[in-house]
């Protein structure tokens, strides 16, 4: 019996469910973010959010529960379509990044940082942002991300 399809069904709630925590992480730095992307939108960013001082962006959300945060060079993991409405994006003005969600199989053992959509390796050593540890109660520290991210942006700019 073939298990791919009902294996590719339970990572797509999983990363639905962990998107869940990342919009209500925003709310909790006083932002807002709603999960954007649908079945029928494909190639658009799973997140549009947004936080004082920072305006609007998007984010793509990966899962991989047990990818150690210590590994690098792994994979970008959006598909080529996904980087290319990324690509467009930034060319408009609009911030657009990718979150990577590592860790379980409870959400308060996750970890995320952010990265740049078309690089071609997720890994330590090309984050754009320290990783961020899910708290109970608070939810990831966005803002924090968020600032890291900036900075290293504009840095980059210079």
């Amino acid at each position: 019996m073939n298990l791919g399809p009902i294996k590719r069904t339970v990572k797509k709630r999983q990363e639905i469910k962990y998107q869940g925590y990342i919009i209500d992480s925003y709310v909790n730095c006083g932002g807002y973010a709603k999960k954007w992307a649908s079945e029928w939108s494909n190639g658009n960013p799973d997140i549009i959010a947004s936080l004082p001082g920072f305006g609007a962006h998007f984010l793509e959300a990966k899962h991989f529960p047990t990818m150690p945060v210590s590994e690098s060079g792994n994979k970008n993991p959006m598909t080529e379509l996904q980087k290319g409405e990324a690509a467009n994006w930034q060319k408009a003005g609009v911030m657009s990044l990718g979150i990577l969600v590592v860790g379980g199989p409870t959400v308060k053992d996750t970890m995320v940082a952010l990265f740049l959509p078309q690089d071609e390796k997720w890994g330590v050593s090309n984050k754009i942002t320290s990783w961020v540890p899910y708290r109970t109660g608070f939810g990831y520290d966005m803002r924090k991300l968020m600032l890291e991210a900036t900075q290293w942006l504009n840095s980059k700019k210079s």
